[in-house]
């Protein structure tokens, strides 16, 4: 028997009212995964904390763990946006200041919902939302490598390929395992300094 979930949303919506439904639905499973856990949180629950029917809902989202990934692709899409936008209103500002600037973004994203991203860290890889997260990854790697390209026009493309992949997953990494263990840490001056020190460190040897 095919046990497979289905992941992929319904259909999208068109409409300005239809939207407003699916964010209400996001929203409302964000709440849930907070309040109740993940293993208590259900389309029913979802649907009745959104103001909507259940056929509503399924309208939109063919389970759970649809709602899920929706959710997390949202996160990831603010925060490739972060990135971009860090990155382009910098320009040529000093590497460690830019460093330190993008480090304290995305730390100030995961501490203003901790709960949610720890939900998200760790349920997305088990109902196989790890794809769809590597395509975000990919589009805020794009903008990191053009800008290390432009920062250090001598390397050469294997080397800013490295750079780009070894500084964003170390930061990346970090913020995740003090999430999980140490989340004081989110709002520690002193941990986005060493989290600076240590990508300005590695790029610029």
């Amino acid at each position: 028997m095919d046990t497979t979930i289905d992941t992929a949303p319904r259909r999208a919506p068109r409409q300005k009212r239809s939207a407003a439904k699916v964010e209400a639905l996001l929203e409302a499973t964000a709440e849930c995964l907070v309040s109740d856990g993940y293993d208590r949180t259900s389309t029913n629950r979802i649907a009745r904390r959104a103001g909507v029917s259940i056929g509503t809902l399924y309208q939109y989202f063919p389970s759970k763990e649809a709602l899920v990934l929706a959710l997390s692709r949202r996160q990831a899409e603010r925060e490739a946006e972060l990135v971009r936008n860090t990155l382009s209103s910098l320009g040529q500002a000093p590497l460690r200041e830019v460093a330190r600037r993008l480090i304290d973004a995305l730390l100030l994203v995961h501490r203003d919902f901790p709960d949610l991203q720890r939900v998200l860290l760790t349920q997305v890889p088990l109902i196989g939302g790890l794809a769809s997260m590597r395509e975000f990854d990919a589009r805020s790697a794009e903008v990191v490598r053009a800008y290390l390209a432009e920062r250090f026009p001598k390397r050469n493309a294997a080397r800013l390929e490295l750079m780009t992949f070894v500084s964003m997953h170390a930061v990346e990494g970090l913020i995740h395992q003090a999430l999980l263990a140490r989340p004081e840490y989110l709002a520690d001056p002193a941990f986005a300094d060493e989290l600076s020190t240590l990508v300005v460190t590695y790029l610029e040897a």
